[in-house]
């Protein structure tokens, strides 16, 4: 799925969710055929075999792999066995919502192809490192959720796009800044090409960011007055 239909789904999903906590409350678990039938009318699909072929597999496999989403399993027996499956989602934190002290810095080695496909969530405030080329990215103010793959396909994505829009206007980039763009592409490609081991940081000091799975990733504090990723790059 790429970057494009990743945000999409889960802009939907978010959507639907911002809904429900704005109606009844932030803690309502959501049944799983209401969440299918929701996205199929917003999507425009058919029924949900049509969904999750776009999905590439259950609904709610997918929604299990995002950072944000609790899936609830009824359960085998007791009063709510074969209950439906429910979702719950995280709500979003306040705009100024800073949590002093919550802080955290979350380090990634993707050593190996499937390491690309690791779920990503961007907390709005979060900054992304990869020190291995001194390239640093963050979220425009909103919380994200993407693969380490989609991630770097949509930075080498944006930065062609700004080449293009500024040949396109007669924009003041120089050729030295034009040269250092393609530059860093160039790397950008190679990072998805796996010929070795690169580094994804997090800096997040509202402490809202994680990988999904976890295993493997280092988690340390993080100050609140810590300075920020890449301040001694060029």
């Amino acid at each position: 799925m790429s970057h494009q239909e990743m945000a999409q789904f889960v802009n939907e999903l978010e959507d639907i969710f911002h809904a429900i906590h704005a109606g009844v409350s932030e803690d309502y678990a959501v049944a799983l055929p209401a969440i299918t039938y929701n996205l199929c009318v917003s999507l425009g699909y058919e029924d949900e075999d049509e969904l999750e072929e776009a999905l590439g597999g259950p609904l709610v496999d997918f929604l299990a792999a995002l950072p944000h989403f609790d899936v609830q399993w009824p359960a085998e027996s007791g009063e709510e066995a074969g209950s439906e499956i429910r979702v719950l989602m995280r709500p979003v934190p306040k705009e100024d919502d800073l949590r002093p002290g919550m802080g955290q810095s979350l380090t990634f080695t993707v050593s190996e192809r499937e390491d690309l496909w690791r779920v990503v969530l961007l907390g709005p405030r979060a900054q992304v490192e990869i020190p291995e080329i001194e390239f640093l990215f963050q979220p425009k103010n909103r919380r994200c959720v993407d693969t380490v793959y989609n991630l770097i396909a949509s930075a080498v994505f944006n930065l062609g796009d700004h080449v293009q829009k500024n040949r396109r206007m007669g924009g003041a980039i120089s050729e030295e800044e034009l040269l250092l763009i393609c530059e860093k592409i160039d790397q950008l490609n190679t990072l998805l090409d796996m010929e070795q081991p690169f580094t994804i940081r997090v800096q997040d000091k509202q402490g809202l960011s994680e990988f999904k799975p976890s295993n493997g990733v280092v988690i340390l504090p993080v100050a609140d007055d810590a300075p920020p990723l890449g301040e001694d790059y060029d």
